[in-house]
């Protein structure tokens, strides 16, 4: 997110099952959420995430970084009055770190299968062939139908 693209920018989106998962875990019945409700808590979520992205992208550019990081979110939450969000931001971006070591990553996948470059670009060759003829089967079914 720069300054230049602000009008550009999709409007960012919130997971819907998300939202109603915190909805379903905070109400319990026999309280009832109605989907007006619902879509407005949704909006709500997705402009409080466009508002903290927009104030760290500024913190970002007045520091004058390429790279928008966690310590610029931190600041923004600072400066926007969230400031009792952030240790629990740190836990979970803590937790993050930690889940993306146990993640394989995609270097010692390819390392590890066994095959040298080129065998590995024949066999994506092969699965893209493959793919073409299903997707043109596919094409003449439907056609016939």
């Amino acid at each position: 997110m720069d300054c230049e693209g602000r009008g550009l920018e999709p409007e960012p989106k919130i997971p819907r099952a998300s939202v109603e998962k915190i909805i379903s875990e905070t109400i319990k019945p026999p309280m009832m959420c109605s989907k007006e409700v619902k879509q407005v808590l949704l909006n709500s979520c997705a402009e409080f995430v466009h508002i903290i992205a927009t104030e760290a992208n500024d913190v970002c550019e007045k520091e004058q970084k390429k790279t928008l990081t966690h310590e610029h979110v931190y600041k923004a939450l600072k400066h926007l009055g969230f400031e009792e969000y952030i240790e629990e931001c740190n836990e979970s971006y803590k937790d993050h770190i930690e889940q993306a070591k146990l993640r394989p990553s995609k270097q010692n996948k390819l390392k590890e299968s066994g095959l040298t470059q080129a065998e590995l670009e024949r066999e994506q060759e092969e699965l893209f062939r493959k793919a073409k003829v299903l997707a043109q089967d596919e094409e003449r079914y439907q056609k016939e139908q």
